[in-house]
C-alpha cells in the first residue's frame, strides 16, 4: 500500500500546478479580452470625435486674422484694427 500512497501524492501535485495554470490562463484570457475591448473603445471614441473635426488639408489653407496697425508720420502707433486679438 505504500507504493499506492506515493502514486496518490504524485497525482495530487499536478492538480495544484493545474490550478495555477488554469488561473493564469483565465487571467491572461481576461486581460486579452479587456485589451481588445479597450482598443475597440478607443477606435470608437476616435471616430466619434473626429467626425466633427475639419479635414487635415484645411490646415495648409489657414490664414488667421491679423492686426492692422496705423502709424502717424512721426512713427507713433495711432490705432489698431482687428476682428480678434490673437497676440
Amino acid at each position: 500500500e505504500k507504493p499506492k500512497s506515493k502514486i496518490l501524492k504524485q497525482r495530487r501535485k499536478p492538480k495544484k500546478r493545474r490550478f495555477f495554470q488554469k488561473f493564469f490562463l483565465w487571467l491572461l484570457l481576461l486581460g486579452f479580452i479587456f485589451a481588445i475591448l479597450g482598443a475597440l473603445g478607443g477606435v470608437g471614441v476616435y471616430f466619434y470625435i473626429s467626425k466633427d473635426l475639419p479635414h487635415i488639408n484645411s490646415l495648409t489653407e489657414y490664414h488667421p486674422s491679423i492686426i492692422t496697425n496705423v502709424y502717424s508720420d512721426d512713427g507713433r502707433k495711432i490705432a489698431e484694427f482687428f476682428k480678434e486679438r490673437r497676440i
